[in-house]
């Protein structure tokens, strides 16, 4: 059970999280290069572990670090032999260390598409643009049994907090086939994330025959630190329709994936 001083002091540790800062997710960019082949499906799973840092949207701010993970299963359609689109969703997990906050793992979703403009021999070149959506929550009940040594007199806190997090990617970049098995790609995106954050409070003041109740509310709202930065990964070809990689995201995050996919 948490100790506190004072009625508002169980406010201000409900606000906290909400005006320091807030935060899904950057996507997992893959192979710009490579698209599924045209009238085919391909399945996959998509492993993510994403740190970023975020500030507040108004008052700005020192940025504080996000961190969260992604379990999508994904699947794409190939239009043409070079553009394809594609749906992911699955589970998100979000967190703010540095503010003691751990969100409930909640649903994690989006699409986009990618389409190979330049192919020369082994050498392509590729655009991908995607958004993802994440939500969140959590609710806690604290209660603190005969507040400042007052028998009897109890101090409740219920609060509950719904987290959104929006994310806009585009992604240019290039692969290189070295063998039938080994593909290394590389690129440059812009990444646009946002985190939408309401917190409810119902704070409760109990004494035998009496009880005060008050209900405070209160949002908020963070964006990215950096938008811009790069991506390198390597895809694997054990065999015609299997496909292994991993990736790593830098510079507006510090984040790697590791992907499987099947085509048929």
């Amino acid at each position: 059970m948490r100790k506190i001083t004072s009625v508002q002091a169980i406010a201000a540790l409900g606000f906290g999280i909400l005006f320091t800062a807030s935060a899904a997710s950057a996507g997992t960019v893959g192979n710009p290069g490579a698209t599924t082949p045209a009238m085919k499906f391909a399945l996959g799973v998509d492993t993510q572990f994403n740190k970023r840092d975020m500030i507040d949207s108004e008052f700005g701010g020192d940025a504080i670090e996000a961190e969260y993970n992604r379990y999508h299963l994904t699947g794409s359609f190939g239009i043409t032999d070079n553009v394809e689109v594609f749906l992911h969703g699955g589970i998100g997990e979000l967190d703010y260390p540095d503010l003691g906050s751990d969100l409930d793992s909640g649903l994690s979703y989006g699409g986009g598409i990618t389409a190979t403009v330049f192919r020369s021999g082994d050498f392509a070149l590729g655009v991908t643009a995607q958004v993802t959506q994440q939500k969140n929550e959590s609710s806690q009940s604290e209660v603190i049994s005969n507040y400042l040594g007052i028998k009897g007199l109890n101090v409740s806190d219920d609060w509950e907090i719904e987290s959104t997090w929006t994310e806009y990617d585009l992604a240019f970049g290039g692969s290189f086939q070295i063998n039938d098995m080994v593909t290394p790609y590389a690129g440059v995106m812009y990444s646009q994330a946002e985190n939408d954050l309401d917190r409810s409070d119902t704070i409760t003041i109990s004494y035998p025959g009496r009880s005060l109740v008050r209900q405070y509310n209160g949002s908020a709202s963070a964006e990215q630190a950096d938008e811009v930065g790069g991506f390198v990964g390597v895809d694997f070809n054990f065999s015609v329709p299997i496909m292994l990689a991993v990736e790593y995201r830098f510079g507006h995050e510090n984040s790697y994936s590791f992907l499987c996919n099947y085509t048929f």
